[in-house]
């Protein structure tokens, strides 16, 4: 991927007129660059209204660049691969029939279950689960990397308590540093139960879909063979700060 090019659009019009302005210029310059340009932008409202406004502004029918999303430049779909409703089928099935021993042992990270109303309760834990794994693996944050760098201040901090000098302010010094050792612990239990639960609904998965692979390792694989149709195409972030770790490394094919 070739170095990128920053361009400050103002604050003195609404952005997507600013962004219709670049975009309508490259179609002027190299409507073939601009046909075949990926335009990323940050929801999928702020797409829908940007393929309405240039649609507007032209006047006519135009052929419009892709318009995407930052989560779906690379393209995790296809017949064997989990889909995002089989997904949900999975963490509603785990989430719901957990038995006392298990909700004790996921209870760093999910405290409780309500009596009534589980199957409400599953769904929202299960999109937020299922949304901060994804955002963790674009980024290639693993659970054993975070729990190795609590770990890590966690021994700090110990080393920290054994060198307290011993003077007025010696006892406050060291419930403070107690306090903050036990919130690293507690954060540590919380990682850990995460990447537990994590391996039980890909065990799940692979038991209810066994002809299915998970989206992580679709994503992997597709990062590795690094095949993708648009290497010669130009890449817009509009009002996007910035691209996951993966989709960077996508791209760089």
């Amino acid at each position: 991927m070739n170095t990128p090019l920053l361009h400050f659009l103002g604050w003195d019009r609404p952005a997507i007129e600013l962004v219709a302005d670049k975009l309508e210029l490259l179609n002027k310059k190299a409507p073939e660059i601009f046909r075949r340009a990926i335009v990323v932008v940050p929801t999928s409202e702020s797409g829908r209204r940007l393929r309405e406004y240039l649609a507007e502004r032209a006047g006519k029918p135009i052929l419009l660049p892709k318009i995407t999303l930052a989560g779906q430049i690379i393209p995790v779909r296809g017949e064997n691969i989990l889909s995002e409703t089989e997904l949900l089928t999975v963490w509603l099935q785990l989430l719901s029939t957990m038995n006392h021993d298990q909700l004790n042992l996921y209870a760093p990270l999910i405290p409780y279950r309500p009596e009534v109303h589980v199957e409400k309760w599953a769904v929202g834990v299960a999109h937020k689960l299922i949304a901060l794994r994804d955002r963790l693996e674009q980024e290639d944050i693993t659970y054993d990397s975070v729990t190795g760098q609590l770990t890590r201040m966690e021994i700090d901090l110990i080393g920290r308590l054994d060198s307290l000098p011993e003077n007025e302010n010696y006892n406050s010094r060291r419930s403070a540093l107690a306090a903050q050792r036990t919130v690293l612990q507690n954060e540590q239990k919380r990682w850990q139960t995460l990447g537990r639960i994590y391996r039980e609904a890909d065990r799940l998965a692979k038991h209810l879909y066994p002809s299915k692979i998970l989206p992580a390792d679709a994503r992997k694989e597709i990062i590795k063979a690094a095949e993708w149709p648009g290497q010669s195409r130009l890449i817009i972030l509009a009002c996007v700060p910035e691209l996951s770790t993966q989709s960077q490394r996508y791209l760089s094919g």
